[in-house]
């Protein structure tokens, strides 16, 4: 196993994160969701998984949409998943960040999160509302 990271380019990891998410019947996500801040984890030249941080105008980034390959092996994944919030933590301390809030659809994710240091906020749901055009 020999993983990279590479920040998310629209052009070249949207249509393979919508594969992705369509694989998994978990979407599939509109484009305009996405953020330029994500970022892509390779083994080799295969892609592996990917998570998208929104840095936002408090000390405060938030972590989500994290997505992985369907035909991936688990333990990859994992190694994949763990390297990618590492590289998020990074991106969010040189950038004056002091938290990042976490954002799981599996509780996979949600347990591997906490191993790393995140807490579960049980008091609040998560709800998501399109608007506009």
């Amino acid at each position: 196993m020999e993983l990279t990271y590479e920040l998310y380019e629209q052009r070249k990891h949207f249509p393979i994160v919508y594969g992705w998410w369509k694989a998994h019947r978990d979407g599939p996500i509109d484009i305009g969701s996405l953020g330029a801040t994500g970022v892509v984890a390779y083994d080799g030249e295969t892609p592996i998984a990917a998570t998208w941080l929104f840095l936002t105008n408090s000390q405060v980034a938030c972590m989500g949409w994290t997505v992985s390959n369907p035909g991936a092996e688990i333990m990859v994944i994992s190694a994949a998943l763990m390297g990618l919030h590492l590289h998020c933590e990074d991106i969010c301390s040189k950038n004056g960040y002091t938290r990042i809030l976490g954002f799981s659809s599996s509780s996979g994710l949600t347990k591997m999160m906490e191993r790393e240091g995140f807490v579960k906020l049980v008091t609040h749901d998560l709800l998501i509302k399109k608007v506009g055009a």
